[in-house]
């Protein structure tokens, strides 16, 4: 009876001896990844501004485009991101230069010297706002040409915010301007039909794309 006791002490200790040589541990990581957003705040998916511009002057372009609208939170980006703007008009321009189909006699577009500038900043509440501009000019009289400044806070036709986000909204304010493509009145001078700007609307597209980087 006794002896039967003995072994059975025994043969638990030897378990429990074997047991703490053997001790692992194992560790579970758990990792998410946010995707990479970018959104138009539903209210700004297509934005209008008209306004009247005389009908004299030198054919001299302002100093600096009208104020035209400032949106705020415009968008909303989690992540680095670049905006690409591409401007067009119903003569089929490749820049957003203000046009108008001659009538009656259907020579062809008056186009006006226009003048664009765009800011763009972000994380504006609480920081440093992030910015980058984009300005665009047409050429005098008449012309279905333009350039894309890269002076100052401008890159060209496109711009890119590097930093991430912490709070991804972005503020976008812009100006613009059409001035005659030439002096009115101009006695004595014969302007070209496309250089005279008859009375009527004018308009123009710029379309803003948005990328993740």
């Amino acid at each position: 009876m006794h002896k039967k006791f003995f072994v059975l002490v025994v043969a638990i200790a030897l378990v429990t001896v074997g047991m703490g040589f053997g001790q692992k541990t194992q560790t579970f990581r758990m990792k998410v990844v946010v995707e990479k957003y970018i959104e138009v705040n539903p209210g700004y998916a297509e934005v209008e501004k008209k306004r009247t511009i005389p009908g004299t002057g030198d054919g001299t372009p302002t100093g600096y485009p009208t104020w035209a609208g400032n949106l705020i939170d415009a968008v909303y980006a989690n992540c680095p991101f670049t905006i690409t703007y591409e401007g067009t008009n119903d003569a089929g321009d490749p820049f957003p230069i203000l046009a108008r189909r001659e009538t009656p006699n259907g020579n062809g577009w008056d186009r006006l010297q226009t003048r664009i500038h765009i800011k763009n900043r972000i994380n504006e509440v609480g920081a440093d706002p992030e910015r980058h501009d984009v300005a665009f000019e047409s050429g005098p009289d008449g012309a279905n040409t333009g350039t894309w400044s890269t002076i100052g806070y401008c890159s060209g036709s496109m711009v890119q915010f590097n930093n991430a986000p912490h709070d991804g909204e972005v503020r976008i304010e812009w100006f613009f301007d059409g001035t005659l493509p030439h002096k009115s009145p101009d006695f004595g001078v014969d302007n070209t039909w496309n250089q005279s700007a008859d009375a009527g609307e004018y308009s123009c597209r710029l379309i803003a794309t948005y990328a993740a980087i």
